[in-house]
């Protein structure tokens, strides 16, 4: 009875099987770059990701207040957002004082504006054995290192300095964060250095790593109270 169900299923639904999309297919719906191998990686496959990072750039503001970043910062200073009005306070700038408040109150009011900052990005990129695995379109490895291109060129664009700490086996590397589009492109290209190196040396057993990642994204962070920093994990 269930094969007869089967066999009326697939009349109805029609026989043939829908193949899973390849790689090739990938790359000519314009997912993926067309330098891509699933295997390897090389520097223009990730300036790719270079064209979609504006999508993921929040509605634009004035320019005014796009000068010393696009994050609002805790701290009040003299952005272009007004916060709030509070009473006078020793060491307040004068020039903000909020007349109107201070005539209906009998007290001095200043206002308050929420100062925008820059929010350094530190990308940790995590190579060994186990991301050397994948499905038939990509190694893990890869698409770790396709993630953090796309993340690099988003956080570029919102004009936020960009570093990064990649362990590959026993290796660390320590990129310092920067702004400029230059630093980006330094960064990928170790990347795929590292990448392409480590595959070729995987098939050596991986010695015992000494380097703790986490100190080292502590010394880049270390100026984290004056800051905002934003470490993703890849892996």
């Amino acid at each position: 009875m269930f094969t007869s169900i089967k066999s009326k299923l697939k009349q109805a639904l029609g026989s043939t099987e829908v193949a899973a999309p390849s790689l090739q297919d990938f790359v000519k719906m314009g997912k993926l770059p067309q330098q891509t191998s699933g295997v390897t990686i090389t520097l223009e496959e990730l300036c790719f990701y270079q064209t979609y990072s504006q999508r993921w750039q929040p509605p634009a503001k004035s320019i005014w207040s796009q000068l010393n970043g696009q994050h609002a910062s805790p701290r009040k200073g003299r952005g272009m957002t007004f916060s709030e009005v509070r009473q006078y306070q020793a060491g307040d700038d004068v020039r903000q004082i909020d007349w109107r408040v201070t005539a209906r109150t009998g007290k001095v009011h200043t206002k308050l504006f929420t100062e925008e900052r820059e929010r350094p990005v530190v990308l940790f990129i995590d190579l060994t054995s186990s991301m050397l695995t994948g499905t038939q379109l990509l190694l893990k490895s890869v698409q770790q290192c396709h993630l953090a291109a796309l993340l690099a060129w988003v956080a570029l664009s919102g004009k936020d300095r960009v570093g990064a700490v990649v362990r590959a086996g026993s290796e660390l590397v320590e990129i310092k964060p920067s702004s400029s589009k230059a630093s980006v492109l330094r960064l990928l290209s170790q990347l795929c250095m590292l990448h392409n190196r480590f595959l070729h040396q995987s098939r050596h057993k991986e010695p015992a790593i000494l380097a703790d990642p986490f100190n080292a994204l502590s010394n880049l962070c270390k100026k984290a109270a004056r800051s905002l920093y934003l470490a993703i994990f890849l892996s």
